[in-house]
């Protein structure tokens, strides 16, 4: 992933450095939010890896493994550009003997979660196909509407941010966004494939 490099003191924005906190607030926010729940999904993935072992399953954990590494990647950047943003805006604030300071937000870390080691204990019958696409389905659904919020906000910036920053900014969130749609691509191929599985066995 390109390497997102913000100089906020050189950021030529509608409304100063003050208009990208609401935007990057919101992002930061949604991409750990994303991080969070495709580490969730790998552990949980992860119980299966024994009782359900094929191609198409590989593709799934291995997919979801890297997304959730990307979107850690993509996170401490994103978390980093807001740190930047309220630290220039507060000593802003307190040039002009200003009251206001915005919160400095915690440096983020994503948990990494342990993989089960009783891996071989979990089935994978009719029952836990059905939980597996419930979840899975759940999912991609979740992280299509992040992500295309994400998208909107980055979209909405683009008339008021003026300079090069922006295009930097852009094709960041475009990079993360390109690895999620990829992604995706795999879910949808494993919940034809699964679903295509739990019709023969009805």
């Amino acid at each position: 992933m390109k390497k997102l490099y913000v100089n906020i003191e050189k950021v030529r924005i509608t409304g100063g450095p003050q208009a990208l906190y609401s935007v990057i607030n919101n992002t930061d926010m949604a991409l750990q939010n994303m991080t969070e729940k495709t580490a969730n999904m790998v552990t949980f993935l992860s119980k299966y890896s024994e009782s359900n072992k094929g191609i198409q399953f590989d593709k799934l954990i291995n997919s979801t493994m890297q997304l959730r590494d990307d979107l850690c990647d993509a996170s401490v950047e994103i978390n980093d550009m807001l740190v930047q943003i309220v630290k220039f805006v507060n000593k802003l604030n307190q040039y002009e003997d200003s009251n206001e300071t915005l919160p400095l937000p915690n440096n983020y870390v994503m948990t990494r979660k342990g993989v089960s080691s009783d891996v071989g204990t979990f089935q994978f019958g009719y029952d836990e196909m059905i939980e597996v696409e419930r979840e899975c389905r759940e999912y991609r659904e979740e992280i299509y509407q992040s992500i295309k919020g994400v998208n909107t906000k980055k979209n909405s910036m683009a008339s008021i941010w003026m300079d090069p920053q922006y295009d930097d900014y852009s094709d960041f969130i475009q990079d993360i966004t390109r690895k999620i749609v990829d992604a995706l691509k795999v879910y949808d191929e494993y919940l034809q494939h699964l679903n295509s599985k739990i019709k023969d066995m009805r």
